[in-house]
C-alpha cells in the first residue's frame, strides 16, 4: 500500500511538473513581441541621444509606447513611406526644416494627420497612440515639452526598439502603394489631424 502511495505521488509530482513547464512555455509565447518580417529591429531596447543633429536638418522620432501586437501603424510624410511600426519601436526620421504632413494609418482602417512646421538643428517626437473603437486607428500627437507625455517619454524610449523598414518592407509597400495613398486621399477629410510647431522641439532628446 505504502509503495503504491509513494509511486503515485511521484507520479502526480512528474505530471505537475510538466503542466508547469507548459505554462510557462505558452506564457513566454504570449508575451513575445510581434516581430515583422518587413522591418529591422535593433538588437536591445532604448534610445540612443547621441544620433547627430545637423544645423541644416531636423529630426523627428515617432514612437509606438503601446503593447498592443495585433495591428501595425504605417508612417508617411506626404505620400513618402517612411515606416511600419510594431509595439514598443520607435524611429528616427532626418529631414529637411519646414512645413511636412505626416500620416499614420492602419491599413484599410483609421487615418491621422499631423501637420508639422519643423526648424532647423531641432529634435521632436511623435507618440502614435493607439484610440479605440468601431474603426482602430493610430492617433499621430506631438510630444511637447513639460506636458504628461513629455514625463513618460524617457520611460517610453527606455522600452522600445528602433526599427528601419528593410529591402522586404519597401517591396511590401511598393506592391500596394496606389492602393494604400487613393484610400489615405479618399479618407483625409474624415481623419483625425493635430499640429506640431516648431517650438515643440528640443536640441537633445531628455
Amino acid at each position: 500500500m505504502l509503495h503504491n502511495v509513494s509511486y503515485a505521488w511521484r507520479r502526480w509530482n512528474l505530471v505537475a511538473g510538466c503542466l508547469l513547464a507548459i505554462s510557462a512555455l505558452c506564457a513566454s509565447s504570449c508575451i513575445a513581441p510581434h516581430v515583422s518580417p518587413y522591418l529591422d529591429y535593433a538588437p536591445q531596447p532604448g534610445f540612443t541621444p547621441s544620433y547627430a543633429v545637423y544645423a541644416n536638418r531636423s529630426t523627428v522620432v515617432f514612437l509606438r509606447p503601446d503593447d498592443i501586437r495585433a495591428l501595425s501603424a504605417l508612417l508617411f510624410d506626404g505620400d513618402k513611406f517612411l515606416t511600419i511600426l510594431t509595439e514598443l519601436t520607435y524611429f528616427v526620421y532626418q529631414t529637411t526644416p519646414g512645413k511636412h504632413t505626416f500620416a499614420s494609418r492602419v491599413t484599410g482602417r483609421g487615418l491621422s494627420f499631423m501637420d508639422a512646421e519643423i526648424a532647423p538643428g531641432k529634435v521632436y517626437f511623435a507618440a502614435v497612440k493607439y484610440g479605440e473603437g468601431n474603426n482602430a486607428w493610430f492617433e499621430l500627437v506631438p510630444i511637447v515639452p513639460d506636458t504628461q507625455y513629455w514625463k513618460e517619454l524617457p520611460e517610453w524610449l527606455r522600452q522600445s526598439k528602433e526599427v528601419r523598414p528593410n529591402s522586404a518592407g519597401f517591396k511590401w509597400f511598393e506592391a500596394r502603394r496606389s492602393a494604400v495613398l487613393a484610400q489615405q486621399e479618399t479618407n483625409e477629410g474624415k481623419a483625425r489631424r493635430d499640429t506640431m510647431f516648431e517650438e515643440h522641439g528640443v536640441e537633445r532628446a531628455p
